[in-house]
């Protein structure tokens, strides 16, 4: 009995050892912000679990892939990009954490959205809570050590900061760097934060913008990349297809891909709105196919991402993003809004860089 009861013994440290040493089972970062992080109303538009729409997994969970080192969002707006953000370096410091830099435009940019929208999203997530030290004197989070700029965790270091001047963004070597709407972030502290990662092996960063210029910023770098679009099919002929402002229609020419019935320019040169939203949808180029709204969730759901740019650097991921994929924007008020802007230069500019990017 005594040795039975000895060789279960050691059969169970044996397990148990095996168990200490095991390698970690990781879900992939998508899975598991929508497990552990939450957004509040006034952190999201979509308040509730952190559940990314379908063309934001592969970018997130691109920054586990020890292959990549760089990835950029061009995207549009209302198309997730913070969201996506939230949920990537979330992952890396509850997973991975290594000393990280996220850079705004300007340092009241930067306190503005840590204190309003960050640290909240920090006190949702109980991984990332879980890093935080706790107040010897209340037991609950330090607020010395976690500031608006400077989060102290356990494991390692956040830190936010404008990018008015390059003292700002000079000190120790970091493993990730946050670039956030480097449009409009000065190219001379853009290549100051990246000395920050100079000798590094392995490290992260991840730029994101709406493109200001044709020249420089978000856009560049896109170019610089492996340039990926998200290819979704056509609910009609199944087809694989990008969805474009201007696209080639099936006899080859020129068209915009959001179509509307034709008595909606009045006589007088002017357009009765109404007629627009209410007839407007997105024509498939292939098939020439009518494309409502309610067909967008299934499309993005089965769509892929494809690089265009074959003889891009290893592990620079670049993502481009119109607004005619973003779940909360339809045709009808893209049109709509295209119609209205098309009066002014200023309109027709924000409108090709807040949507179409």
């Amino acid at each position: 009995m005594q040795n039975s009861s000895r060789q279960s013994t050691a059969s169970q440290s044996s397990k148990d050892a095996a168990q200490l040493f095991a390698p970690r089972e990781l879900k992939p970062p998508v899975e598991w912000a929508a497990q552990n992080c939450l957004l509040r109303d006034n952190v999201s538009e979509l308040p509730g679990s952190l559940r990314l729409f379908q063309y934001a997994h592969e970018p997130v969970n691109s920054l586990v892939n020890p292959r990549v080192q760089k990835v950029t969002l061009c995207w549009g707006s209302q198309s997730s990009k913070t969201t996506s953000m939230y949920a990537g370096v979330a992952y890396l410091l509850s997973e991975f954490p290594k000393d990280t830099l996220w850079i705004m435009p300007s340092a009241e940019n930067a306190r503005a959205f840590s204190k309003g929208r960050w640290l909240p999203f920090v006190e949702d997530c109980i991984p990332l809570r879980a890093q935080c030290p706790l107040s010897a004197a209340t037991g609950r989070i330090d607020s010395d050590k976690i500031t608006n700029m400077r989060q102290e965790f356990l494991s390692c270091t956040l830190t936010f900061a404008g990018a008015g001047s390059e003292n700002n963004v000079k000190s120790a070597p970091i493993a990730y760097l946050v670039l956030d709407e480097i449009d409009e972030i000065d190219p001379d502290i853009r290549l100051a934060a990246l000395e920050r990662i100079k000798g590094r092996r392995e490290y992260k960063i991840i730029q994101t913008s709406t493109p200001k210029d044709e020249v420089g910023g978000i856009w560049e770098e896109y170019l610089y990349g492996d340039q990926r679009r998200y290819f979704v099919p056509c609910p009609h002929c199944d087809e694989m297809i990008e969805l474009q402002w201007r696209q080639d229609g099936p006899d080859g020419k020129k068209r915009y891909g959001i179509a509307f019935d034709e008595n909606a320019k009045l006589e007088d040169g002017t357009w009765d709105f109404d007629l627009v939203a209410r007839t407007s949808y997105y024509r498939c180029q292939c098939c020439d196919g009518k494309i409502l709204d309610a067909h967008k969730p299934g499309m993005i759901k089965a769509g892929e991402w494809r690089a265009q740019n074959l003889t891009a650097p290893p592990g620079h991921r670049s993502y481009h993003l119109n607004s005619l994929y973003a779940p909360a924007i339809t045709f009808a008020s893209m049109m709509v809004n295209w119609l209205q802007a098309s009066g002014s230069t200023h309109g027709l500019k924000k409108f090709i860089q807040g949507n179409l990017a």
